[in-house]
């Protein structure tokens, strides 16, 4: 990559996304490497369009390490042109969905045979060498498909729908109505199947358990005392267990489920009736839209754009899943490797996939110190076609001198995008990247605002008991339109800084019929 690099302070850059610190391994795959091939990126390929300008930064200073990407209006404005050709493409949509189920596949047959969630001691190093090219690359592949549908390009799909709504309806409340019947998903995605198979679960352990024995409830006292609940309970932790498992988040446990299993017996909630509502919203999806086709006399186009961005959303949910996945069985391997050649797990993350593979196979040797050296601060700049890279000091110093700093103390209005619309008052309870969130979860009050980076099936326990969401990342095919959609709870997505901006039990105002988030009154 160049040495030498101009000093774009003069771009408008525009944070898009925010996460956790990957280490170099995994995101060079993730957000570095379709930049670098340029246009012979899968992204650029499939997409047609190659952004000019694009910013990585990674600090492992920000509050539990942070990365963020960064891009610039104009490439955002090109992507959302190219979006209005290629998703209108049926030959070219259908196109992307095998690229994806495809390599899904492929993922699913690494997973099936090796199960290094379980049994990674039984994987001699010889085949953890040969496997970590090729995991590397589906994840490159996977987190390629999810790039070509960032909400830059889907928003074509969403903004020719609402321009066709707006045509035939002139209330606003009932455009955002209308639009949200239309693009209810009509496929179950993993999240969904497995909160029915749980409903189930509730349902039978609800007419099985004791009220005075709930509170008892541990993994021994069910095995002792409720053998029939404690078996589904174990089948479902070894159907599902993998399913939030990702580069940052642990796989399942059985004590997520046994503290999941307590809150849900205690609660009022008619969980036969709403297993009912989810599984008829999925059999009358189609039903659904055309009626409203019917009732407020729209063109049949609509049905076509709603189902097919329920559709891109499933697509795009299945890409991350599986890319996640692979990320994980990373991460599950630096772990046990890192003791081995004396350095923590962060300093191996930071190695490239050759260093990596040169490590176990005992070819070569990487200074430590300069690993460390690499675990404080990465930055990548993507910059007309030309490439570099700053570690440490230096990446810190070149980030400050070209992003400057932000007071976001002084903000009290966010403007994001319509995840599904409705209005609420309320307390914030602020997710952050650094959290446990399969415990932290289950310390969310009822009727409290969900705010977080992104949602995805951890949250579930938490999204139900909230009164709205409020999200940095997501567009309308992403997972926290789609669950809010499902359960009908406000939504606002795309904030990008929210989880900056907005501090713990701060009075905030979820404004979804508008897209604004606003700050009441600061706890």
């Amino acid at each position: 990559m160049s040495e030498q690099t101009p000093t774009p302070k003069e771009l408008p850059w525009q944070v898009m996304y925010e996460g956790p610190d990957l280490g170099h391994l995994l995101a060079y795959q993730v957000f570095v490497q379709p930049f670098v091939e340029g246009t012979e990126s899968i992204p650029a390929k499939l997409t047609g369009y190659n952004y000019q300008y694009y910013l990585w930064y990674s600090d492992s200073n920000e509050v539990g390490g942070l990365h963020s990407g960064y891009y610039v209006k104009s490439d955002l404005e090109g992507a959302l042109k190219r979006g209005e050709v290629i998703y209108f493409d049926e030959e070219w949509v259908n196109a992307w969905y095998k690229h994806i189920d495809d390599d899904s596949h492929e993922v699913e047959k690494i997973m099936k045979h090796y199960q290094i969630e379980k049994k990674l001691d039984e994987v001699s190093k010889e085949e953890i060498i040969g496997l970590i090219p090729k995991m590397l690359d589906l994840e490159y592949r996977l987190v390629s498909y999810v790039r070509c549908s960032q909400p830059q390009l889907t928003d074509a799909l969403q903004n020719q729908l609402y321009a066709i709504i707006r045509e035939h309806i002139k209330d606003n409340g009932k455009v955002e109505l209308v639009f949200n019947r239309l693009t209810i998903p009509e496929e179950k995605s993993f999240f969904t199947e497995e909160e029915i198979a749980w409903l189930d679960i509730i349902i039978e352990a609800k007419n099985k358990i004791h009220e005075k024995d709930i509170d008892y409830i541990t993994q021994d006292f069910l095995s002792e005392n409720y053998g029939e609940i404690w078996r589904l309970l174990a089948d479902h932790l070894e159907q599902y267990e993998i399913l939030p498992a990702s580069d940052r988040t642990p796989a399942w446990d059985t004590n997520h489920f046994v503290e999941l299993l307590k809150t849900s017996l205690k609660s009022q909630h008619d969980y036969s009736d709403k297993r009912r509502h989810i599984t008829e919203q999925y059999e009358r999806a189609l039903n659904t839209k055309k009626k409203i086709i019917e009732e407020y006399n729209l063109p049949e186009e609509v049905l076509v754009l709603g189902s097919r961005i329920a559709k891109v959303g499933f697509y795009r949910f299945k890409a991350s899943f599986y890319w996640r996945w692979m990320g994980y069985y990373m991460v599950l391997i630096c772990h046990k490797y890192a003791k081995e050649f004396g350095l923590t797990y962060k300093e191996l993350s930071r190695t490239t996939k050759e260093e990596l593979i040169d490590l176990l196979s005992g070819k070569k040797t990487i200074e430590k110190e300069e690993l460390t050296r690499r675990t404080e601060a990465e930055l990548y700049l993507h910059y007309e076609g030309k490439d570099y890279i700053w570690w440490g000091k230096e990446a810190i110093e070149k980030k400050n001198e070209i992003l400057g700093a932000k007071d976001y103390a002084t903000m009290t209005e966010l403007k994001g995008e319509i995840g599904n619309p409705g209005k609420v008052r309320g307390k914030a309870f602020v997710f952050y990247w650094s959290d446990d969130v399969s415990k932290k979860v289950h310390e969310m009050p009822k009727g409290a605002i969900l705010v977080a980076p992104q949602t995805h099936p951890t949250y579930m326990p938490a999204i139900r008991l909230a009164a709205a969401l409020a999200c940095d990342e997501g567009g309308v095919t992403g997972h926290a339109a789609i669950v809010s959609r499902e359960l009908n709870k406000p939504c606002v997505i795309g904030l990008h800084i929210g989880t900056k901006v907005i501090k713990m039990g701060d009075e905030i105002e979820v404004d979804a019929n508008t897209g604004v988030v606003r700050i009441l009154k600061r706890n």
